[in-house]
């Protein structure tokens, strides 16, 4: 690019996005095939997001939602397409009018299209989500609020990770409740921050405050309260928590008895999360109960424990989760402990129940393993998993990383 001016090194960026997304329109139709070919085998053309999320490397989620779009657009959208072929919109937009006209009817979806799609190539991202849900209301006046009732219906909050051992909290509802649930957790906020600079404390800021506030809220902690554990006094922290049976808690980690006594610092793990510090690994320990597991002095991962029964017991279940961490399908991050407990040799035709044979598989792998064509071979030695695709394709699951060296 030597020699290229400001100028021309904007209108090369500008071509680079057209290029993209005309390559965007042609995968778009590629991913449509992948859906018939799968299809022609005889499975549900469905089960193609597995195909599509271990080639790419994609979340279940993400590649269910790329296999929806390509269906969408090369079917009931092509003018949409045909704007991404032209390199006037992005995949971006094109995803979200696939994603806006997905509740209409054909007819609909056309008239919203076209709506979209004259001003499509000047707005962003945003102002083309805007722009699409007034066209679908303007369609569809009389379904609006059955869709918000349905959407309404779907409300959910999930959990995801992230890095330091930090997650983000997702809280899907109505806009309603969304403003007011941010005007009660503003309003606290604010409040705290009176607080604290009264007694002359730090002021975190309100972003931080906001989510202090939350926690209170959820977990009947006094509001304003500092929610780190490290942040309490010694001999003020909190109670590690009970199971509604009255029973001790179990370890919500897994730690190395060097690290639990504080003689090393290797990193622990946090089932459903990863590794998260020493220190709060030792936090969330503080008075649970305890389960003894021995480890490979060389590969420092767990040995094996089994049942001869088909159910793997519970014991076996938390073993498994400790050590596999996530699903046991290629580019899959769904909690081992939040997985079914599948054979990769079927019980009926000799596989144990064991830590050998017993693995975690989500509900949508272990179904696509079990009807969908899919199958799996298993290498004991180097912990290796190999998936065969409906369609020949061989996508390799390499081991979870073994517990930290001791």
């Amino acid at each position: 690019m030597d020699g290229l001016d400001g100028s021309a090194l904007v209108d090369l960026m500008v071509a680079c996005e057209r290029l993209k997304a005309r390559l965007d329109a042609l995968q778009q139709v590629a991913l449509a095939g992948v859906i018939e070919a799968t299809e022609s085998t005889g499975v549900d053309g469905d089960m193609a997001r597995h195909e599509v999320g271990a080639a790419l490397r994609l979340s279940p989620g993400t590649a269910y939602e790329r296999t929806r779009v390509a269906a969408d657009l090369t079917t009931r959208l092509p003018a949409t397409l045909a704007a991404l072929r032209a390199g006037r919109i992005s995949y971006l937009q094109a995803r979200a009018i696939a994603d806006g006209v997905r509740p209409l009817t054909d007819v609909q979806a056309e008239a919203v299209q076209l709506r979209v799609l004259t001003r499509c190539g000047t707005r962003t991202l945003a102002e083309t989500r805007r722009a699409l849900s007034r066209a679908v209301i303007a369609v569809d006046p009389a379904g609006a609020m059955a869709r918000h009732e349905t959407a309404h219906a779907a409300r959910r909050v999930s959990i995801d990770v992230q890095s330091d051992a930090m997650a983000g909290l997702w809280a899907t509802m109505s806009a309603l409740n969304a403003r007011q649930v941010w005007a009660a957790l503003s309003d606290q906020a604010h409040r705290s921050r009176l607080a604290l600079r009264s007694a002359g404390s730090l002021d975190p800021g309100l972003e931080a405050l906001r989510v202090d506030a939350l926690v209170a809220l959820v977990t009947r902690r006094p509001a304003g309260g500092v929610t780190h554990p490290k942040a309490l006094p010694r001999g003020r922290r909190p109670a590690a928590p009970r199971c509604t049976c009255g029973g001790r808690a179990r370890a919500a980690v897994v730690i190395d008895l060097p690290t639990l006594l504080g003689l090393a610092e290797h990193p622990c793990e946090l089932p459903g999360y990863g590794p998260i510090p020493a220190p709060l690994a030792r936090e969330l320990a503080a008075g649970c109960e305890w389960s003894r597991w021995t480890t490979d002095a060389g590969t420092r991962r767990l040995l094996d424990i089994g049942s001869h029964r088909y159910r793997p017991s519970s014991r076996l279940a938390q073993f498994v989760a400790a050590g596999h961490v996530v699903c046991g399908f290629p580019g899959c991050s769904r909690p081992a402990a939040a997985c079914d407990l599948d054979h990769v040799t079927d019980f009926r035709r000799g596989g144990p129940t064991d830590t050998t044979n017993i693995h975690p598989a989500c509900g949508g792998h272990h179904n696509a393993k079990t009807h969908g064509g899919w199958h799996l071979h298993y290498d004991p030695e180097t912990g290796i998993k190999t998936w065969i695709s409906p369609l020949g394709k061989k996508y390799l699951k390499y081991p979870d990383p073994p517990l930290p060296d001791g």
